[in-house]
């Protein structure tokens, strides 16, 4: 039953390693994957998980926001740019492999040891596809904004820093709007037109590093 959320993100890391064919990434993929096992242990170990869920998509929204998605990515790639000594275009692209092999045990053990299990289909067959999509317009987002830093396009980077800020609110909105039992077609879409969207961005970046 929850074979598709265990594998389907480790799946598509085996892919993305295939597909870069790059050893320099394997200490990326450990730092992400142990900084997850640490979190999750300590979460386990010392922090009361329980949570009644508040019929208020503000609240939901924040809560995902903080604990699934924000605090997570942004806490995880600022203290590994600030800690690493490798060159700035290095630690741009490990921004994709850091946070799926995060993800790859964050997810799971969040969904899995969740209070209510009503909300079962969603965590198991749409969420892993939603979180993989923030992960690629970060990715994508990232190789953006450190082309508009180092050609001093202030315009640019902006428009980055918010296309981030989109890419990490985006999912929470989803399933804050999932969580209060709005009309499930309005999640579906919101969810498919996120999908598509990392889909489109991806391709705009892959083009754009052929060309470069």
């Amino acid at each position: 039953m929850y074979f598709f959320l265990l594998i389907f993100l480790p799946l598509v890391l085996t892919a993305y390693c295939f597909y870069v064919r790059n050893k320099t990434i394997a200490p990326v993929i450990f730092i992400g994957i142990m900084s997850s096992v640490i979190f999750c242990g300590f979460k386990m170990l010392f922090m009361y998980s329980h949570r009644v869920v508040p019929y208020s998509f503000i609240e939901n929204l924040f809560y995902f926001l903080v604990k699934q998605t924000l605090l997570p990515c942004a806490v995880l790639y600022g203290l590994y740019f600030l800690v690493t000594k490798d060159d700035e275009e290095y630690k741009v692209n490990a921004v994709f492999p850091l946070l799926i092999s995060f993800y790859i045990v964050f997810l799971p053990y969040t969904e899995l040891t969740a209070d209510s299990k009503k909300y079962t289909w969603f965590a198991l067959f749409f969420k892993p596809f939603i979180i993989l999509s923030m992960i690629v317009l970060l990715a994508c987002c990232a190789r953006f904004i450190y082309k508009a830093v180092k050609s001093s396009l202030r315009p640019q980077l902006v428009k980055g820093i918010l296309f981030v800020v989109f890419a990490l609110v985006m999912p929470a909105v989803i399933e804050s709007f999932y969580i209060i039992h709005t009309e499930i077609f309005i999640v579906i879409i919101l969810a498919v037109l996120y999908i598509l969207l990392s889909l489109f961005v991806l391709r705009k970046c892959y083009k754009e590093n052929l060309n470069a």
